[in-house]
């Protein structure tokens, strides 16, 4: 049964997010971890990855990244924790049309659950690359920790992806305000 909610999960995380891995390897400032090995869709802004990445944990030392960020790590993990709970919702519906909403909130609870969570952001490889205070806590391996990372990450690139839809919608309707806007003005009479 883990198995498959781990390929279900998989699923649903490809299914949300369409964004191509890049085929050659970026070269990233040293203090962000190369997530390229990742099997996980690619944040592509620097910003949102470092920011998903850097557990409050973290040393107090680099509070000076930490106030360039534009987000920090528990926003991205809420907004992340939002986008997979819709997405999987919409994607139990779609699978299980019959079943009754207890049983999909059940399914979607063990989909979700940290445990889960946590498992997927090892398998991923993902734990490997968190920011984190390293210590006699072992917070890299707290189930809390890497399910808290793997929301944060899904957040990043569901804010990544909200943001670039937002500029092309904006592109698309300046243009066609600005064609009306020439049609008007050559109709005057």
């Amino acid at each position: 049964m883990r198995i498959k909610l781990i390929k279900s999960f998989k699923q649903i995380l490809s299914g949300i997010f369409k964004i191509s891995i890049p085929k050659h390897r970026l070269e990233s400032p040293a203090h962000i971890p190369s997530t390229n090995h990742l099997s996980l869709p690619q944040i592509q802004n620097e910003n949102l990855k470092l920011a998903a990445l850097l557990h409050p944990s973290y040393p107090d030392h680099e509070k000076k990244i930490k106030s360039t960020l534009s987000t920090n790590f528990y926003r991205l993990a809420f907004r992340g924790d939002a986008a997979l709970n819709y997405n999987v919702a919409k994607y139990l519906l779609r699978e299980f049309p019959e079943a009754q909403q207890g049983r999909l909130t059940e399914l979607r609870a063990e989909i979700v659950s940290r445990k889960n969570l946590a498992e997927y952001c090892r398998r991923t490889g993902l734990d490997k690359c968190i920011l984190i205070q390293e210590g006699p806590l072992k917070l890299r391996n707290n189930e809390s920790v890497l399910a808290e990372s793997m929301e944060a990450y899904i957040g990043a690139l569901d804010l990544e992806l909200f943001e670039r839809e937002e500029r092309h919608k904006k592109s698309v309707i300046d243009e066609i305000t600005q064609q009306i806007a020439n049609f008007n003005s050559t109709n005057w009479k």
